[in-house]
């Protein structure tokens, strides 16, 4: 693996936030959609809509379709940072650890993290340096990271 393949595979919970944050705002779509539309009851005695021809329930069952995938997007987002936390916690050094957690569980920036920490950008950069390095050891040389390592590699997002 190389840095930028590491960084790739720490950078997975940032992506898909942007992913689940973009089904979030297409379920509220569609939630608005539904609750302004009215059931149409077309002049059955009963008083029952005919669910193929009535808007509502169309908008309603798209709705139940994109809540259902925002919550597979929202599952998968946090056994991917469960799964990053824990190749950040084999670290064994807090200094890399609260450097990594910063960047890629709090999607950070340089000078964000920089800042938070009290370092200066260049020192937030060598130790990330540092720490990737390190977790690209511990992805290579653990097997519970095989797996969604290469996954990572072969999948593009």
């Amino acid at each position: 693996m190389t840095e930028n393949e590491v960084k790739l595979w720490l950078n997975r919970a940032f992506y898909l936030e942007k992913k689940a944050k973009a089904f979030k705002e297409c379920v509220e779509q569609a939630r608005a959609r539904a609750e302004g539309l009215s059931i149409c009851y077309e002049g059955n005695d009963s008083s029952k809509s005919l669910g193929a021809e009535n808007s509502k329930e169309k908008a309603l069952l798209k709705l139940a379709e994109k809540i259902e995938k925002y919550r597979q997007v929202e599952d998968e987002l946090s056994e991917i940072s469960d799964e990053i936390e824990l190749a950040i916690s084999l670290l064994d050094n807090d200094e890399l650890e609260a450097v990594l957690t910063h960047r890629y569980i709090l999607c950070k920036t340089i000078e964000k993290t920089a800042e938070a920490m009290n370092y200066s950008e260049r020192t937030i950069k060598n130790k990330q340096k540092q720490a990737v390095e390190k977790i690209k050891n511990i992805l290579e040389n653990n097997e519970i990271f095989k797996n969604s390592a290469l996954n990572c590699l072969v999948l593009p997002s």
